[in-house]
């Protein structure tokens, strides 16, 4: 009897033995595990901050674009109406010119002007024929 006592005692810490290393090697495979886990996250959180820092850069960009767009649509409009107040102001100087007698002095130094700059147009050849 004895020796079934010891036998069965002997056969009771092997399979406490295997046991204790099965947990161990469980255990092992929980911290690789949650390593392995651990990194992917690491790594998802990583391409996520690198997606957000492009679509604020891809914003940043879009918005400056847009601005730049924004003004340069202003600066050619507010050189629009520049340009229009001078040629109406141009035009009414004419129109008041044309009503007294300075008027053909005028068009006088308009065609020589027109002459220094580099030639006539051809309403001014025909004018010039006359």
């Amino acid at each position: 009897m004895a020796t079934e006592i010891k036998y069965v005692q002997s056969k009771a810490a092997a399979e406490i033995a295997q046991a204790q290393a099965e947990i161990a090697q469980a255990k092992a495979e929980i911290a690789r595990v949650e390593d392995k886990a651990a990194a992917e996250i690491a790594r998802v959180e990583d391409k996520a901050a690198a997606e957000i820092a492009q679509a604020k850069a891809d914003f940043a960009r879009v918005e400056d674009k847009a601005a730049a767009e924004i003004a340069r649509v202003e600066d050619k409009r507010t050189m629009s109406e520049v340009f229009w107040k001078a040629e109406v102001e141009r035009f009414k100087r004419e129109v008041q010119l044309a009503y007294t007698q300075d008027y053909e002095p005028y068009q006088a130094a308009l065609v020589d002007k027109r002459k220094k700059r580099g030639g006539t147009s051809g309403s001014e050849e025909k004018e010039e024929e006359n």
